[in-house]
């Protein structure tokens, strides 16, 4: 039974990786192309091979270590991004709270 799992959750894991690296490469693909919504065959194949490279280049420089590394650096930039979201969502959340208190008064001014 456990190496019925073991084999499962490898092959879930695998499904979730091909496709991620798919959507990855057709993303990739369609900023290249300039927003064109169906790339060309080419463009998917040369960010396909990119994307394998580099998960290869980093597995055999550092192993998984350095793969997290590169992950989070490349990921701090749009934490900054996502951190400005949220105040401003903050910001908006505050201002509707005072539209819904100002709101009776500006009608009854009516």
């Amino acid at each position: 039974m456990s190496k019925l799992f073991k084999r499962v959750t490898t092959l879930i894991i695998a499904v979730f990786f091909i496709t991620s690296a798919d959507s990855a490469t057709f993303v990739m693909a369609m900023f290249t192309s300039g927003g064109e919504l169906n790339p060309g065959p080419g463009l998917k194949i040369t960010w396909g091979l990119i994307e394998g490279a580099v998960a290869i280049a980093l597995m055999v420089a550092g192993g998984l270590g350095a793969l997290q590394t590169a992950s989070i650096a490349a990921a701090f930039p749009f934490m900054l991004v996502m951190f400005a979201m949220c105040v401003s969502l903050i910001e908006a959340f505050q201002k509707k709270s005072m539209w819904k208190v100002l709101n009776p008064k500006l009608i009854a001014m009516m």
